[in-house]
This record gives C-alpha cells, sequence and structure tokens, in this order.
C-alpha cells in the first residue's frame, strides 16, 4: 500500500504525516504523528525518521517512516507497520469448496507467494472443472478443462 509523505513544522526536527489506505479499517485517512520521532543516520546524505502514528478514520495506530536525501529535502514515504490485510473477498456465486482454494490463492498472491498463488489458482480451476461435470478421475487438468 502506497502513502504520501508531508512535512511538518520545517525540515529542522518537523514531524511528519502520512496519508493513504489504512491498514486496520481500509479507509483513505490521514497519519499523525503521536510519538516523538526517531532518527536514524543512514550517511551524512540520507536518514529515515520513525514515529508511531494515529488514523484519524479509525483511531488505531500505526509504525510510520519518511527518509530524507540531502539536508533540506522533502520526506519521501518510506515504509509502514502493520502491511493490512489481503482482500480475499470471493463473489457469493463460487460453491464453497471452489472458493476456499480460491481465497487461499488471493492470500498468497498478497504475501507475494507466487508459486503458491499458481498451485491454489490450480486447485480451484480443477474443483470447478469437476463441479461443472468434468470426469474426477482425468489425470491430467487440461483433460478436464478441454472436457
Amino acid at each position: 500500500m502506497e502513502m504520501t509523505s508531508r512535512m511538518v513544522g520545517g525540515p529542522d526536527g518537523g514531524d511528519f504525516t502520512l496519508s493513504g489506505v489504512c491498514p486496520h479499517c481500509q479507509t483513505k485517512a490521514l497519519f499523525m504523528t503521536v510519538t516523538n520521532t526517531y532518527d536514524v543516520e543512514i550517511n551524512i546524505y540520507h536518514y529515515e525518521r520513525y514515529a508511531g502514528m494515529q488514523c484519524h478514520a479509525c483511531g488505531k495506530f500505526i509504525l510510520g517512516s519518511v527518509a530524507q536525501n540531502g539536508e533540506h529535502s522533502d520526506y519521501e514515504y518510506n515504509l509502514h507497520y502493520p502491511l493490512g490485510i489481503p482482500d480475499d473477498r470471493v463473489a457469493d456465486e463460487i460453491p464453497p469448496h471452489i472458493a476456499a482454494d480460491f481465497r487461499e490463492a488471493l492470500r498468497c498472491r498478497w504475501a507475494d507467494a507466487y508459486n503458491a498463488t499458481a498451485e491454489m489458482c490450480r486447485r480451484a480451476l480443477e474443483a470447478g472443472c469437476i463441479d461443472l461435470g468434468a470426469p474426477a478421475k482425468a489425470k491430467h487438468l487440461i483433460n478436464k478443462i478441454d472436457w
């Protein structure tokens, strides 16, 4: 989930805000710092700033970070935690025994587990073929699809 950052209070020790989709309530929201900031100097020209932040939509908290390259440059969004939860909703028309595999495929995709995503999509596709009447004993998925 991408966020945008903004400097608040000037370049010398100022706070920052983040705006983007809240990982808790899934609403586009503004996040304000609610703790002191912690600076990590990477080198003389680059440092990262971390702070506890609060969502103005739901009131829950995240850890947000921005990076600054150069002495007086603007902050750039770096990262935030938690990252959120995957959206594994499927259409109501999909039978439950197929939807379970497809939901797992969506969660695998969210975690960038591409091999697991492909395997779970294959399982959902095979279950769909069998559900439509393809012979379950067909040895290969391609035969079930051709059916």
